[in-house]
């Protein structure tokens, strides 16, 4: 459940998201959330008026504005106009069964629709993969295969799979919900973990290994901030 939507504006009143657009979001959230059997609702709506919380100027400011509310029995989200960096979702998630006071969620108004339902898998526990690793190493061209796709997510063994025989496995991990870069086509939510490599948040990030993306490893199905 979705109990904390909070949603930011500058001192001249103007708001980062419309009411109807957090409706969306939440809509989007629960479409890709059918996959693995979750679903949320929006709880209470608050309005916060700070220019720091508006255009969000570095990780103090996001940890400040998480910290506004804790404890409210489910996710907490803040929608906001920008992060300093130009990401479109950042969250926080404390080692569960604690819940930490900067524990949070937050979007940018105009993020891609999987953008929130990403951010919530990371309160569930998903980290992101990428096929870029931080060091600058990328994947290459490979095609698609049992051991880097993994065998929960191949049908029939090679050469009789379901996947396209000219598929690369750097096209099946940009596909992920996971997908750290944020593509906007990216809506699948494997069955099994798929290899790829990290980010700088992720341990191991620069080893092409099989990363906590998938329905597998989904346990925390009631996440709380």
């Amino acid at each position: 459940m979705i109990t904390s939507a909070q949603y930011s504006s500058n001192t001249n009143g103007n708001p980062s998201v419309t009411l109807p657009q957090i409706e969306t979001m939440v809509t989007n959230a629960n479409h890709y959330g059918r996959q693995f059997a979750m679903a949320f609702t929006k709880g209470s709506v608050t309005y916060i008026t700070d220019n720091a919380w508006f255009d969000l100027p570095n990780a103090a400011a996001l940890f400040n504005m998480f910290s506004h509310t804790s404890n409210v029995g489910g996710l907490e989200v803040y929608c906001v106009n920008s992060f300093w960096d130009g990401d479109l979702g950042k969250s926080y998630r404390h080692n569960p069964p604690f819940i930490h006071q900067r524990d949070g969620i937050a979007v940018v108004a105009n993020a891609p629709p999987h953008a929130l339902i990403h951010e919530i898998l990371h309160a569930c526990g998903m980290e992101d993969i990428s096929d870029i690793a931080p060091d600058g190493t990328e994947l290459d061209n490979r095609l698609v295969n049992v051991v880097d796709a993994g065998s929960a997510n191949w049908s029939g063994g090679t050469g009789t799979g379901y996947y396209p025989a000219d598929l690369t496995h750097r096209t099946l991990v940009r596909r992920l919900l996971m997908y750290a870069a944020g593509n906007v086509n990216g809506a699948d939510f494997p069955l099994g973990r798929v290899r790829g490599y990290g980010t700088s948040s992720s341990l191991n990030p620069t080893d092409f290994i099989p990363r906590l993306v998938s329905a597998d490893f989904l346990l925390i199905r009631n996440p709380q901030h």
